[in-house]
């Protein structure tokens, strides 16, 4: 890639009080003071270095100066650059899809009264959850075995649930939707009965 000559500090400061006249700094200000700390170090650095940090601010240049140069160009005297095929092919379709979004919307019912927010829906949804445990526990706490041992499963269970709620009541909840998911898979997809084996 060839690139013009680095025009003379003189010169380069012109061109830089030009276009920060022309708001350049503050349309591309990342750019601009690229450009401008790379003169500014390449004035005070000695030849060897000098010459590496030119090169940098030549091709930062190159890149650059004739977006700047443009920029300060009224937009009635730019010339306007030729749609590309990828902009045309978007407008295309936004063009085609209007009259169907147009229908989409006049299907569409409005909605009565404001939405309701986000974090008022997770609200009920943890009172919800959270009653929905305890009814739970407590409906199974009534069907316990009236000479049910110290060892039996289901007075194992309940104890487990009931110490559950006492310590951690956000934790049976948890506990409890879990165990609903693994009961909703199993009756969903119930386990294939065994097969037959050898005699």
């Amino acid at each position: 890639m060839s690139t013009a000559p680095l025009p003379a500090p003189q010169e380069l400061d012109a061109a830089l009080a030009r276009w920060r006249a022309r708001g350049v700094a503050s349309r591309d200000p990342v750019r601009f003071q690229l450009v401008e700390s790379l003169a500014r170090r390449a004035a005070a650095q000695p030849a060897a270095t000098r010459a590496w940090v030119d090169a940098r601010l030549q091709r930062w240049l190159a890149m650059c100066a004739p977006d700047w140069e443009r920029d300060g160009v009224p937009p009635a005297a730019q010339a306007p650059s030729p749609p590309r095929p990828a902009v045309q092919a978007l407008g295309g379709l936004r063009q085609a899809l209007q009259p169907r979004q147009a229908a989409v919307a006049e299907d569409v019912p409005a909605l009565p009264g404001p939405m309701v927010g986000v974090s008022s829906l997770q609200d009920v949804r943890r009172t919800w959850a959270r009653l929905d445990a305890e009814r739970r526990l407590h409906d199974s706490l009534a069907r316990v075995p009236a000479q049910a041992g110290p060892l039996n499963s289901v007075q194992l269970v309940l104890r487990a649930l009931t110490l559950m709620h006492q310590v951690s009541p956000a934790y049976l909840q948890h506990f409890t939707a879990h165990v609903d998911a693994l009961r909703w898979l199993d009756a969903v997809d119930p386990p294939a009965p065994p097969r037959p084996g050898r005699r």
